[in-house]
């Protein structure tokens, strides 16, 4: 399971790689992801709609995260991943994020997306544990 860095500074991803992270995707909102992979890491632009989606696509991005939460207003529409999908080239990785917080939620994007990002559900849950093996009980 990778680890994912939220990048909001351009020297942020040489930080988190020299301190030991073994992360594998850097998360970007604006920048194209030229000093993530001068590092070794692979950047997972992230998406909101479709405008973002027409701008990070010239960007020939190996992996897409589409964010379910506008952050500009805070609400979150489970429906934005499942509308932007049809606009993402084949082949290129699609991270579901946001808005994931049940095995039902975990069905409704297996098949659709490579994987999903995951923070709410676990770290506002009493057991954490538990809210972890409630999303995975997706075969059950």
């Amino acid at each position: 399971v990778p680890l994912l860095d939220h990048i909001v500074v351009g020297l942020e991803p040489v930080v988190g790689f020299r301190r030991g992270g073994r992360a594998r995707c850097g998360r970007l909102a604006t920048e194209d992801g030229s000093l993530v992979r001068a590092v070794g890491l692979q950047p997972l632009l992230e998406v909101h709609d479709r405008e973002d989606l027409k701008n990070a696509l010239p960007l020939n991005p190996r992996a897409i995260g589409i964010n379910a939460r506008d952050l500009r207003t805070l609400t979150l529409r489970k429906e934005r991943v499942f509308e932007l999908l049809p606009f993402i080239p084949k082949g290129t990785i699609i991270v579901a994020e946001s808005g994931i917080q049940s095995s039902e939620d975990m069905k409704r994007l297996m098949g659709r997306v490579d994987a999903v990002l995951v923070g709410e559900a676990i770290v506002s849950a009493n057991r954490p544990d538990e809210a972890i093996r409630g999303l995975l009980s997706v075969n059950s």
